[in-house]
């Protein structure tokens, strides 16, 4: 490594210590944007797995790096005094900067000539971030400011005599300034440590959900901001799962969930089996177990009345209105892929399983009417190629057809008696993309989902032979899956980054990000609301996680559980400098 790689490194790995007074130097989490570094560094630590990097915010990996490298020690001691006094400007540029830039927490005298002395302006350049060179030079500044007008007050000190008695009065006022400013910069201290334990949280989830959830509620209870908040709620989703009938899901290979759009849950075992399952707030209740054809391995659930179930040559379509006795609706004669299902089961519309190409990117569009006493009737499409998706009432479908490798707009299409399809508007995009389409769960709305583009556009189709703009959402990331639902207009969004995005879209107003939460593990399938429990629920695998967006019933629910709280030690350890304190009423 040559001589800027390894000044690099020195000040990476010393921003990622904690220096004591003596010699007790451990590990501590930052987040990347407070990071001067080159990306390609850190991702070179990353990989050698000397660094642990989740998300936003990156950690030593063990303590061990710190008291056993040599190299290590001889950074934090050769220079020692420099070393710490660039940890306090860094505590005290994130305080300034987390309290909207207050001149009142800025360096005066002593501490800011000892930083200009031991901190020259070109190693400045090369250690602080952008955040603690603007602090340091706020501080100069404000020096700067403070002298002038000193001299200003000497020369005038004659003509200033007579006015002692207003003085008196003026440094009274001073003296309560001093003391708010000092209050103000204890609760600044206290909101960064919060801060930086809401990181910590982000490390836990995976390996340790239980301190994850405690660590949160307790920063969230220290300091109530959105960064805290957006932990605990995080922290909670990777901590809650639903249990089956008051004990948590143990399951054999094979086995996994799919959850209805309106809550129901449905388990596919490895017996070939399938069990249907209602749930309560906190559980699932067992009610019936039926087998489809044997090999069957695609499977839809849709709003608690209609079970689809793919195999190699067939798509099997139950009606589950009645959990208690399930029957066999119809059987298609193809591998469906699943697009859509209309609330009862009589239109379907998805994609032919077995004729893709590996090449291509959109697969053939099949829809069927099954709502005839004929039989399953074959709907014709108007193109070969593209995304599809049936409305819950089941007579009007959205079809759009591909264009070489993209989209640009989407047919309605009602379905006619006969089954056919008779056209009744078309809705441009305004530009050619990768668009995915589908309705919100109840149908009063179509959206088109541009994940490469970061866009997603709502239109209202109450009215579907008048469809208008909506709403329109740039995202980030990538979704896996998307929802809209009609009585509050919130756009569901999880994407490949393992956090999911509740936006509201209103026609009268600009889009809202409502919460963005990052549980820790991957969404693939929708994020679908429970509005009996007025939270949201997600199929991950072998279980069913649930999603709580109101702070107030997750602290209630924490502080239901007496065993959820940190110990001494690790208040200390995650909250230092922060007096321990109750976190429940």
């Amino acid at each position: 490594m040559d001589d800027g790689g390894q000044s690099a490194t020195h000040a990476l790995l010393l921003r990622l210590v904690k220096i004591g007074e003596s010699t007790d130097h451990t590990r501590r989490t930052v987040a990347i944007a407070d990071l001067a570094c080159d990306t390609a560094l850190l991702d070179a630590f990353t990989d050698a797995r000397l660094l642990t990097r989740e998300r936003d915010s990156v950690t030593i990996t063990h303590e061990a790096l710190i008291r056993a490298w040599p190299r290590m020690r001889d950074w934090i001691e050769e220079d020692r005094a420099s070393n710490l006094l660039r940890q306090k400007l860094e505590e005290a540029a994130l305080a300034w900067d987390l309290d909207d830039r207050d001149p009142a927490l800025l360096w005066r005298g002593n501490r800011i000539g000892t930083a200009r002395a031991l901190m020259p302006r070109g190693k400045a350049e090369s250690t602080l971030n952008d955040r603690e060179r603007d602090f340091l030079e706020a501080c100069l500044r404000v020096e700067h400011e403070e002298q002038a007008a000193r001299r200003r007050s000497t020369r005038r000190l004659n003509q200033l005599v007579a006015a002692l008695s207003a003085l008196v009065l003026v440094l009274a006022s001073t003296v309560a300034i001093v003391v708010v400013a000092g209050q103000r910069a204890d609760e600044a201290r206290i909101r960064a440590a919060a801060q930086e334990a809401a990181l910590r949280t982000g490390v836990l989830l995976k390996d340790d959900p239980v301190t994850a959830v405690e660590l949160a509620h307790a920063a969230h209870r220290v300091a109530p901001t959105p960064a805290t908040r957006d932990a605990l709620l995080s922290a909670f989703a990777a901590f809650g799962r639903l249990q089956l009938n008051g004990v948590g899901p143990q399951f054999g290979t094979g086995q996994y969930f799919a959850v209805a759009d309106n809550g129901e849950v449905m388990i596919n075992n490895f017996e070939d089996d399938v069990e249907l399952w209602h749930p309560e707030a906190d559980r699932l209740v067992p009610d019936a177990r039926f087998r489809p054809a044997p090999g069957s391995s695609n499977l839809k659930f849709v709003n608690g009345s209609v079970a689809i179930f793919s195999s190699w040559s067939t798509t099997e379509v139950w009606n589950i209105s009645d959990l208690a006795a399930p029957r066999l609706r119809a059987t298609l004669p193809l591998n469906m892929e699943m697009g859509g299902v209309s609330a009862d089961g009589g239109v379907v519309v998805g994609y032919d399983g077995g004729t893709v190409p590996p090449e291509e990117d959109y697969t053939p569009i099949v829809a069927w009417d099954l709502s005839g006493s004929a039989g399953p009737r074959r709907i014709a499409v108007p193109c070969d190629h593209g995304f599809a998706d049936v409305h819950p009432g089941g007579r009007l479908l959205a079809i759009a057809c591909q264009q070489g490798d993209h989209v640009s707009s989407v047919g309605l299409w009602s379905v006619t008696e006969a089954a056919t399809l008779k056209p009744v508007a078309t809705i441009s995009f305004g530009e050619s993309a990768r668009y995915q389409i589908g309705f919100s769960d109840e149908g009063g709305f179509l959206l088109g989902v541009a994940p490469e583009n970061g866009r997603a556009r709502v239109w209202d189709v109450r009215d579907p032979e008048r469809p208008r703009p909506w709403g329109e959402v740039a995202f980030r990331g990538r979704p896996s899956s998307f929802s809209f639902t009609d009585d509050d207009h919130v756009l569901i969004l999880p994407d490949n980054r393992n956090e999911v995005q509740f936006w509201r879209v209103d026609s009268a107003a600009p889009p809202e990000l409502l919460n963005s939460i990052k549980p820790g593990f991957v969404m693939a399938d929708p994020v679908v609301r429970r509005p009996r429990f007025d939270d949201y629920v997600v199929a991950v695998g072998h279980e069913v996680r649930r999603i709580d967006l109101d702070v107030d019933r997750v602290i209630t629910r924490i502080c239901a559980e007496p065993s959820l709280r940190l110990t001494g030690d690790e208040w200390r350890e995650y909250l230092p400098g922060v007096d321990e304190r109750p976190v429940c009423p």
